[in-house]
């Protein structure tokens, strides 16, 4: 009966906090920062794309040793 009593205090309580607390209710949206933030994830997603395609093009990739540590290698052939 105790745990009932505790989820209906909460229940009337949360609401009235969250709404007190959360800033974005009071304010309408800023279109600019909203550019600004999607022109920075899409600029990092694109360089991480282009370093990646990068060293896979110089003939490079990861090989993951028996310790866990990462080291770039190159590519080699049997052939040679």
């Amino acid at each position: 009966m105790k745990y009932l009593n505790t989820i209906n205090i909460a229940i009337v309580l949360l609401p009235g906090v969250f709404r007190a607390l959360n800033f974005e209710l009071y304010v309408k949206p800023n279109k600019i920062v909203m550019v600004l933030g999607l022109v920075a994830i899409a600029g990092c997603a694109g360089y991480l794309t282009y370093m990646k395609t990068k060293y896979e093009n110089m003939g490079y990739y990861v090989a993951v040793r028996e310790d866990g540590s990462k080291q770039l290698h190159t590519k080699k052939s049997r052939w040679d």
